[in-house]
């Protein structure tokens, strides 16, 4: 209802819209400082700014400074006192317009962390250019964020505020697998294998560059492995393992692929079960298990499979299959990285790190990505811990996120941040 209303952007409606920020349920108004980010008016910025002061909520906090950016471009930060200060004095002057842009402002932003600076390191060990958004700041470790295959950082962005109050948070955008050169290949259509070793090269070089002695790697599903091989080849580089929804290797990517099978068709949910068969090929012909499932089975692709196959894919990584943030992340979720071939990894046949990483895994209980007993593995391997969130699919960042947050801090709290002096080599 509050998005309906919002996009009517009718004056009519807006006091309703007001009220609702009070609401009792912070997903309802989660959705309303969203949805209030439409509308241009200072009115929704005073609205706004008098929420922060008394929202305690970390994930509608975010959201409120995210659509306080985003109507001003004022950037004040994620303190509620800094806004209250900067709008009492900015709605009485007479020169200020409502979402001019202050240059001078957004570069004291990303200087102090309140705003994604952008960062492109080019990597001469992993053969790639690597491109990261960084925000956040104090004197915890920094930590990589490396979103799911497939999937943008922009999934992430909006949960992980408490963790950018204590530390420096580099937002990773994969690069596409055309952008690699030399990749083994498979099939006759010639579908190059996952870059797990260049990656892992390329973001020992962006650590160079930016001048730190160790990052905390935060990794989800499949692109758990960049994690794991990088702890494996540069164990100092590491200061702690955390893994979201991880995989231990390629066998239990197909117990997965073999759950949306079997139980899209058990339950017929044509989507699911397409889908389970979308992440099977054949070696040889390049051909989708899709692709032939259909084609032996003389089924005709309806208008728009692509797109049903994708959403239902979206909303499985959601305990709560309604939850409205779905579709609010649905337009900005993807990252095309191409088509890639599962190269064969098992952590547990991999040679353990030569030193001792500290390791926390998190999972849902509800995913049907991965696997609760193969978490415990993970984290029995690294001599870890294991944090199972039951009311989590493979989002246990966005779906618990005032636990995630928590948890997460308290792990990282005894890692301080260490800058590299530049004078050594």
């Amino acid at each position: 209802m509050a998005v309906a209303l919002a996009k009517m952007d009718d004056p009519i409606f807006y006091k309703h819209l007001y009220d609702a920020l009070d609401d009792k349920d912070p997903t309802v108004r989660r959705v309303v400082v969203h949805s209030l980010r439409v509308h241009k008016k200072p009115e929704a910025v005073d609205a706004l700014v008098k929420r922060f002061q008394k929202e305690d909520d970390p994930v509608v906090k975010t959201f409120l400074e995210s659509s306080l950016n985003e109507l001003t471009q004022a950037y004040r930060g994620p303190k509620a006192e800094y806004w209250l200060s900067w709008w009492e004095t900015a709605k009485n002057d007479p020169d200020y317009k409502l979402g001019e842009t202050d240059e001078d402002a957004k570069k004291a932003a990303e200087d102090l962390g309140h705003k994604l600076k952008k960062r492109r390191t080019v990597s001469i060990l992993g053969g790639v250019t690597l491109e990261s958004s960084e925000r956040g700041s104090g004197i915890g470790v920094p930590i990589l964020i490396i979103p799911p295959y497939g999937y943008s950082e922009n999934i992430m962005l909006p949960f992980l505020s408490g963790l950018e109050q204590r530390h420096k948070l580099h937002y990773i955008k994969l690069p596409p697998v055309r952008s690699f050169k030399n990749l083994r290949t498979v099939s006759a259509k010639n579908i190059p294998y996952y870059p797990i070793d260049q990656l892992v090269d390329a973001f020992e070089d962006l650590r160079k560059q930016t001048n730190e002695e160790r990052f905390a790697i935060m990794a989800c599903g499949m692109n758990s492995w960049i994690a794991m091989r990088y702890a494996k080849k540069y164990p100092r580089s590491v200061a702690g393992i955390l893994l979201v929804a991880p995989l231990s290797g390629v066998k239990e990517y197909a117990r997965a692929t073999d759950r949306f099978e079997k139980q899209g068709k058990g339950k017929k949910d044509t989507e699911m079960h397409y889908f389970g068969l979308t992440r099977r090929f054949n070696s040889q012909t390049g051909e989708s298990n899709l692709d032939s499932y259909q084609r032996e089975n003389e089924i005709t692709k309806w208008e728009g499979e692509g797109g049903c196959i994708d959403r239902r894919s979206w909303s499985l990584f959601f305990h709560d299959e309604r939850d409205y943030v779905i579709s609010m992340l649905y337009p900005v979720k993807n990252h095309v990285m191409g088509s890639v071939a599962i190269p064969d990894f098992d952590l547990f046949k991999e040679q353990k790190p030569a030193l001792r990483i500290p390791t926390l895994v998190i999972t849902g209980k509800s995913s049907l990505y991965n696997s609760i007993e193969d978490s415990k593995g993970i984290a029995k391997y690294y001599r870890g811990i294991c944090l199972v969130y039951s009311f989590s699919s493979c989002m246990p960042f966005c779906e618990e996120s005032k636990r995630f947050n928590k948890d997460v801090a308290g792990f990282l709290k005894k890692f301080a941040r260490v800058k590299k002096d530049k004078s050594k080599k």
